[in-house]
């Protein structure tokens, strides 16, 4: 922690990467023009203006040379602004920080249900509760309810801090 702020390094190469990867990933669509599937990680852009379109699009990965003839991939300007693209990419950043990577369809369907959401109609209700009853609800995702000073059976983990300091 560095004067009571805690900063993180943020990869923006690679953000960049992979929303333009998502970007060209198509919805599967019906003959009738229902569309029928989204491919994970699909972009869905409704109703949005063209300034902001062109300032998610404003950048351009290009791979040039270095004095030893080494390809280098680098990411240039196309547009002076691009402030839509950078807040996805703090955004995908804070989200894969707060561990939404690692979310699988059981917390989602619990975050939907915090929300009071209904999932969709295709998907079957599940009848079990995804976590246990004196859970206690933090940012709107459950943690599950273990007692304090209860000790669980099994084998200790002991995780290191040094990143975390």
């Amino acid at each position: 922690m560095r004067r009571g702020i805690k900063v993180f390094t943020v990869a923006v190469g690679i953000a960049k990467l992979e929303f333009y990867n998502n970007l060209r990933k198509a919805a599967d669509v019906a003959e009738d023009g229902a569309t029928i599937a989204f491919p994970s990680g699909f972009v869905h852009l409704p109703k949005i203006d063209a300034e902001f379109l062109q300032q998610l699009c404003a950048e351009q990965l290009i791979t040039r040379r270095d004095r030893n003839g080494f390809p280098i991939r680098e990411w240039q300007k196309m547009r002076e602004r691009n402030e839509a693209l950078d807040c996805y990419v703090y955004a995908r950043a804070a989200a894969s920080a707060a561990g939404l990577d690692r979310f699988e369809e059981r917390h989602w369907r619990e975050l939907e249900r915090q929300l009071g959401l209904a999932p969709p109609p295709d998907t079957p209700l599940r009848t079990e509760s995804l976590v246990s009853p004196d859970a206690t609800p933090r940012g709107g995702i459950a943690v599950s309810g273990t007692p304090p000073g209860a000790r669980r059976a099994g084998r200790r983990v002991i995780k290191s801090r040094w990143l975390s300091s």
